[in-house]
């Protein structure tokens, strides 16, 4: 029962899902690490690189930007290809 009634309100209000769930957190932006939000959610640099991998990213200069998600996943956002390189 309570449980309804949660997911009756994180399914109306989006600030209190955010809350009690969280938000998806950009880790890398422009191939660069945040180390702050690593720090924060003690993700060390080989579990990081793990997670990458299994999204098929082997070098930072392949990512625009990567997220944590609120499962404790990582979505990557890769860059365009450049022609010109």
């Amino acid at each position: 029962m309570i449980k309804i009634i949660f997911d009756i309100l994180i399914y109306r209000y989006d600030k209190l899902e955010k809350f009690l769930i969280g938000d998806k957190t950009v880790i890398i932006d422009k191939g660069k690490i945040n180390k702050v939000v690593l720090k924060k959610n003690k993700i060390d640099m080989n579990q990081l690189s793990e997670l990458l991998r299994k999204q098929g990213v082997f070098l930072l200069d392949e990512i625009d930007q990567a997220y944590l998600e609120k499962d404790g996943t990582v979505t990557v956002k890769k860059r365009k290809n450049n022609p010109s390189k």
